[in-house]
Parts: structure tokens; C-alpha cells; sequence
């Protein structure tokens, strides 16, 4: 059986940690989801009962009308006016928990998405995230063989990594879905807005939301990778680090500005090469042309004589990720350039009022 050197080991203690991790999390976030609304519930009726207290008091000091029970209404009446406006923002909390659709799940169906999917696209999620759970199921209970006859513990890790990662990203997905379908899409929310998590409008936005998360995983993995080599105590320069780490946050931040891009964007728009003849000038220009320059650098270290990156994988990423930056630069520049449908002229304008 082939042994498990010591620093191999580190990047398995590191995929063992995030597993662990975000596992906890997802089960504290689901139960805390649940029993939120509870305690949410308990706080509004104790506030209630506190108001409907304050107010048979302060009938009965109003009866007794002497200077001690004047002055404690007035106490009182502050009180009071505190429990409303408490039990009023409690209140909208409480409307804007249970207008969620999977309030109604339970600890298990929330967990493994244990509900029926609604059209082809919710099958298709909910085959991957099942298909993705039963792949990481088979490599964790046969991680010893694997380790011991095929895979080299570095390999092992990242491919337990990435099935663990797709298999929460699409599972939060399939809950979204759901939401969507029941026709609750939240916009507020420093969360949803972070990690656009939106209703797609059109194709080209699930697009852009699939590149984003594409590369908040390469940026998680970029920065294991250099918590590893920290810890095996390897000598990586400081160009590759700032590649593996930079290029996927560049494609992740311009995937979501694609997004929103596309979420604003009218049904209407104009061809592409409207985007240059009227704002070449854009600074978002700049980045597409940024963009590109970093594609062609990309392409061009495939024929380095000495390569960038000590693994042909981070090659092949920065590629990837090069790309990604370039198509949603180039859609953004479009979408906020180029989109904008011209105003009606003045005869369309009134032969619309008189129709209508």
C-alpha cells in the first residue's frame, strides 16, 4: 500500500476543514432558517402581550389622576411607543420570513432538496445536485483505496473539493428555483445582492451567473492552494500566486457585473457594433481592452519555454478564466454603451397617446 507522505497530508487536513465547514454551515443555516421564524414568532407574541399589559395599566393610573400617577404614565406612554415600534419591525420580519415559499420545508427536504422539481431546468438541477452528492458519497467511503491504488492525495483533495463545492452550488440553486417558481424574488439583501442571487432573466444572465460562481470557486481554490504550499513549506513566485489568485477574481467580478447588466437591460437592443460607434470612449472599454490583452497573455504562456504555473491545470485555468473576463467585459461594455433603445420620436410618441 503506498504510503501517505507528511506533506501530502496538507492539502487533505484542508479539504477535510472546508468540507467540515461548510457542511456545519449549511446545517446551521437550514436549522437556524427553520427555528428562526419560531423564535421570531415568540418575540411578536411577547411583545403583544407586554403592549396589552402597558395599556391596562396605564387605564388604571389614568383613573387614580394624582401627581405619582401622572408621571408614571408619562414613563409609561414612552414604554409603549417602544413595544410598538418594536412589534412593528417585528412584524414586517415576520411577513417577509414567511412570504419564503421554503419556509414551509423541513430539515431534511431542505437539506437534500427532498421536494418535487417543477419544470425541465429544476429536473436538471436536481439531477446534477443528486448526481454530484452520490459522486462525493463514492470518493469519501473510498477515499483508502483510491488514496492507496489510483490517486495521489493532492489529486484526491481537489477533486473531493470541487465535487463537494458543485454539489452545495447547485443545491442552493434547486432551492432557489423553487423559490423563484412561487414567484419570491427578494432584490434587497446584501447576500442576494453579493452573490446575485436573482431570478435569471434571460439565458445570457444564468450564463454570467454560472461564470461568477465558476469563479468564486477558482478564487477558493487559488487561495487553498496557496495555504498548501505555505504549509509544505513550497517556494511558488509571486507572479504565479498573483495569477491564480487574480485572474478568477477579475472573471468573478466582471460575471457579475454582466449579470446585472443583463437584469437591467431592455428586451430591445441594439446590434454590438452600436456599443462602439457610441461610447468607444467608455471606461469599461479600457477593461475590455485590459481583458483581451490578459487573453492573448494567457494563450501566449502555453508556449512559454519556462512555464508560469508549476501545474498545467492553473495553466489551462488562467486560460479559462481569461476568457471569462473577456466575454463579460465585452457584454458588459455592450449592455451599458450600446443597449439603450432610442428614445420614440415625437409623432410615435403622439400616435401611442391617441391609441391608448
Amino acid at each position: 500500500m503506498k504510503a501517505v507522505s507528511d506533506p501530502d497530508h496538507a492539502r487533505l487536513v484542508v479539504a477535510t476543514v472546508v468540507g467540515g465547514i461548510a457542511t456545519g454551515a449549511t446545517v446551521i443555516q437550514n436549522v437556524s432558517a427553520i427555528a428562526g421564524y419560531g423564535s421570531l414568532a415568540d418575540r411578536t407574541r411577547e411583545e403583544k402581550d407586554r403592549i396589552e399589559s402597558n395599556l391596562t395599566l396605564l387605564a388604571k393610573l389614568q383613573e387614580l389622576n394624582t401627581p405619582y400617577a401622572q408621571a408614571a404614565c408619562k414613563d409609561l406612554g414612552r414604554d409603549l411607543k417602544l413595544s410598538v415600534d418594536r412589534l412593528a419591525r417585528l412584524t414586517e420580519r415576520s411577513c417577509e420570513i414567511r412570504s419564503d415559499p421554503n419556509l414551509d420545508l423541513s430539515l431534511l427536504e431542505r437539506l437534500f432538496i427532498g421536494f418535487a422539481p417543477s419544470g425541465r431546468r429544476a429536473a436538471i438541477i436536481h439531477s446534477l445536485t443528486y448526481g454530484f452528492i452520490t459522486t462525493l458519497t463514492v470518493l469519501v467511503l473510498s477515499g483508502p483505496y483510491l488514496l492507496s491504488k489510483k490517486l495521489d492525495p493532492e489529486s484526491y483533495a481537489d477533486v473531493v473539493v470541487l465535487t463537494g463545492y458543485c454539489a452545495l452550488a447547485f443545491r442552493s440553486w434547486a432551492l432557489s428555483e423553487r423559490r423563484w417558481r412561487l414567484g419570491y424574488n427578494p432584490v434587497s439583501g446584501f447576500r442576494r445582492s453579493l452573490f446575485i442571487l436573482r431570478a435569471p432573466v434571460n439565458q445570457a444572465m444564468m450564463v454570467a451567473q454560472a461564470c461568477f460562481w465558476a469563479s468564486i470557486f477558482c478564487v477558493a481554490d487559488s487561495i487553498e492552494d496557496i495555504v498548501v504550499d505555505a504549509a509544505k513549506g513550497k517556494h511558488v513566485s509571486e507572479v504565479e500566486s498573483f495569477l491564480k489568485f487574480g485572474a478568477p477574481l477579475v472573471a468573478a467580478a466582471l460575471s457579475r457585473r454582466w449579470a446585472y447588466a443583463e437584469l437591467k437591460s431592455s428586451p430591445e437592443r441594439r446590434p454590438w457594433r452600436a456599443a462602439f460607434e457610441i461610447n468607444s470612449s467608455s471606461p469599461i472599454w479600457w477593461i475590455l481592452l485590459a481583458c483581451v490583452a490578459e487573453l492573448i497573455l494567457s494563450l501566449a504562456s502555453l508556449f512559454f519555454a519556462h512555464p508560469v504555473f508549476s501545474e498545467p491545470i492553473h495553466t489551462a485555468l488562467f486560460v479559462g478564466e481569461s476568457a471569462i473576463s473577456c466575454v463579460a467585459a465585452f457584454e458588459w461594455f455592450v449592455l451599458s454603451s450600446g443597449s439603450p433603445v432610442p428614445a420614440a420620436s415625437t409623432e410615435a410618441a403622439r400616435s401611442t397617446s391617441a391609441c391608448a
